[in-house]
């Protein structure tokens, strides 16, 4: 979604806003130059570093893979900031020894007031990996009823960063080029 004026001190109201994959339109985001482009239908460019199967259900959505063995939802946010996991994704997972971090987390849904920091979780987008990675636990099951499906986590701009990131709804395709 693109919002005007961008969220800074929060909680707001929401701002008007636009979704140009909710009105058909790919987009691809290249965070180097800072440019985005939509388009109904996107012109061919180079062939994708990596290419993931994406499915829309009113949010770009993914497929990764969390631990060993947990495959998982996960919501393309080019506007979120950093890759996240939702609460019952991380009870799926062996027990952490670690203390748990709380965090401050103001999304779409308000305040998480749940929201913790977890380390050493093993993350993998098909051939791109995250080993060890420390990432936010969210409680993702309002948004989840909204779509009828379980989501398994968000991959924001930590992620979405080093790639010109293209999200292609004619090929149903997240298309990923090193910046």
């Amino acid at each position: 979604i693109i919002k005007s004026p961008a969220l800074q001190d929060l909680p707001v109201p929401e701002g008007e806003s636009f979704s140009p994959l909710a009105m058909g339109l790919s987009v691809t985001v290249d965070y180097g130059r800072r440019v985005m482009t939509l388009a109904k239908r996107l012109p061919e460019g180079a062939p994708a570093d990596v290419t993931m199967g994406l499915w829309m259900n009113r949010l770009a959505t993914v497929r990764g893979m969390v631990g060993d063995g947990h495959p998982r939802s996960f919501v393309v946010d080019t506007g979120g900031q950093v890759i996240s996991i939702s609460t019952d994704t991380a009870q799926a997972l062996p027990p952490v020894e670690l203390r748990k971090i709380a965090l401050k987390v103001y999304g779409a849904s308000g305040w998480d007031r749940d929201a913790y920091l977890m380390p050493g979780v093993d993350l993998a987008f098909n051939d791109i990996r995250f080993p060890k990675m420390s990432v936010v636990v969210l409680n993702l099951r309002a948004p989840s009823v909204l779509l009828g499906y379980e989501l398994g986590g968000i991959v924001g701009h930590r992620f979405l960063s080093r790639y010109h990131v293209t999200i292609d709804l004619n090929k149903s395709e997240l298309r990923l080029n090193q910046s």
